[in-house]
């Protein structure tokens, strides 16, 4: 039988302390090739950061993620016991007349600290498939007609038709090492003929992408010099399609980080904190955790009475926060943070983090007020200035967990603990749905702050059933008169 824990935990890890144990880096895109000069080398990478490009060892990766035997188009998920990093590598072939068999060996790598879930594998193969298909194709069709070129070349070596084809360098100009290359190089293509017109088959039918068919392709000059072969770079290679390649490789890192595979019906800081079997739908948060490192670290200076603080961010009434022009940086910080925080079941509020008229908004928004002044228009107040919270009184248990001062690293591991508290209330509000309201509370004996918090999050998931109810608990007073509370 699914108890409402399972639906909670659905498709979490067990709690494993060896497994937990691992990188903590953040995810990130790697590109490598495999050149025929120097070997695995990497060409791209995305998502990591400038004061970590020291501690990860980037050519050591290229060459365990090269070593492996694959396929073109094939999918790898690997694991590096050394550096405890996970792998989801794509494997495919780009063509290059200067290469050895004309064949350059590529690898797209997603690198992650935890291990990949089936989910996970499945998007990204199916966003990466559809991001390399267009720079494949330009490839192609850049391949076929350098070859092209280069047969006619070697058929018409001893004509004057060479002039014709290149006016910079005539027969006589052109040396017996640069005769020879051209001879071996064309050889190698005529026996490729009939791979060389399934290809071309093969692509005339797409028309992905944005590629010019390189109609007026020219053959390299090194190739009229008779000199050692130049590595081309991937973009040469690939002209029409290199700029949407890497901006499509920086738009899929952002995706995958956050997490638009996680699906819920309620949500708390971009985290699914309730989930029904066949309810569940996705929410997609502009905010990412990765930047707030870069603000102000505003909310775990409150820990104190943050049960206090929450209470109306959880149950949906008005909270100004106040502060002096000076502190307009930790209120717009903080502004955003509880309203990432609030429960939701989907995005559509405006946030105000900042109002200079002294208006008053619906949810959570910040004003600016002068020092020892707090504005006339607002019940519940979170003064930025003297801090101190007015107007809000909880008594309840569904938050009592937020009630005692903790010490926290960051805000990111503080709204981390936060969201797991207002998780736990969810067993109620999937219990809420099947079972009357009244026999909830006389059975776990909430108080009225906590029956608001309960219809209200029945409301958020259902509001067309709930509404009725929450209006009802919204007019319940308050167990213990309002006072003001000093955060600090």
């Amino acid at each position: 039988m699914v108890t409402s824990e399972d639906l909670l935990i659905w498709g979490r890890k067990t709690a494993d302390p060896f497994n937990r144990m691992g990188n903590r880096i953040s995810p990130l895109i790697l590109v490598i090739e495999f050149c025929q000069v120097e070997g695995p080398r990497p060409l791209i990478v995305h998502g990591l950061e400038d004061e970590k490009k020291f501690s990860l060892d980037l050519d050591s990766i290229s060459l365990w993620l090269m070593s492996s035997e694959t396929s073109s188009g094939s999918i790898s998920v690997l694991y590096n016991q050394e550096s405890a990093l996970h792998a989801v590598a794509y494997y495919c072939t780009v063509y290059d007349i200067q290469a050895r068999a004309f064949q350059r060996p590529l690898c797209i790598a997603y690198l992650i600290g935890e291990k990949p879930t089936r989910t996970m594998v499945t998007q990204l193969t199916y966003r990466v498939r559809r991001l390399v298909r267009p720079l494949l194709n330009c490839n192609r069709r850049l391949f076929i007609r350098l070859l092209a070129r280069l047969v006619a070349l070697s058929d018409d070596l001893n004509s004057n038709l060479v002039q014709e084809y290149y006016a910079l360098y005539r027969l006589e100009q052109l040396e017996e090492p640069a005769k020879k290359k051209i001879q071996t190089l064309a050889d190698q293509a005529r026996k490729l003929r009939s791979r060389l017109a399934m290809m071309s088959e093969s692509i005339s039918s797409q028309l992905e992408g944005d590629c010019l068919k390189h109609e007026d392709t020219v053959l390299p000059q090194w190739i009229f010099e008779g000199g050692d072969n130049q590595s081309m770079t991937l973009k040469s290679l690939a002209p029409c399609e290199y700029d949407s390649f890497d901006s499509g490789l920086i738009l899929l890192i952002e995706v995958m980080r956050t997490k638009e595979f996680e699906h819920g019906v309620l949500y708390s800081a971009n985290t699914a904190i309730l989930r029904l079997p066949k309810c569940n739908t996705p929410v997609k948060e502009n905010l990412r955790r990765d930047n707030w490192s870069r603000g102000e670290e505003t909310l775990k200076t409150c820990t104190s009475h943050l049960d206090q603080i929450l209470y109306p961010v959880v149950v949906g009434d008005d909270l100004a926060v106040t502060g002096s022009h000076q502190r307009k940086n930790s209120v717009t910080d903080l502004v955003t943070k509880l309203e990432f925080i609030r429960p939701k079941a989907h995005l559509n509020k405006r946030v105000e983090v900042w109002n200079t008229k002294n208006e008053r908004y619906k949810g959570i928004f910040g004003i600016e007020t002068s020092p020892r002044s707090l504005p006339s228009n607002c019940d519940k107040i979170l003064d930025m200035n003297s801090c101190q919270l007015h107007g809000v009184s909880y008594t309840g248990s569904l938050l009592s967990r937020l009630h005692t001062r903790r010490s926290f690293p960051s805000d990111s591991s503080l709204i981390s603990f936060i969201s797991s508290t207002i998780s736990l209330s969810c067993q109620l509000v999937y219990l809420g749905r099947y079972i009357p309201f009244p026999l909830i509370v006389e059975t776990e004996k909430l108080s009225n702050e906590d029956q608001r918090i309960l219809s209200s999050l029945l409301s958020e998931v259902d509001f067309s059933k709930f509404h009725g109810l929450k209006e009802r608990m919204d007019k319940l007073p308050s167990t213990v008169p309002p006072r003001p509370i000093q955060l600090r």
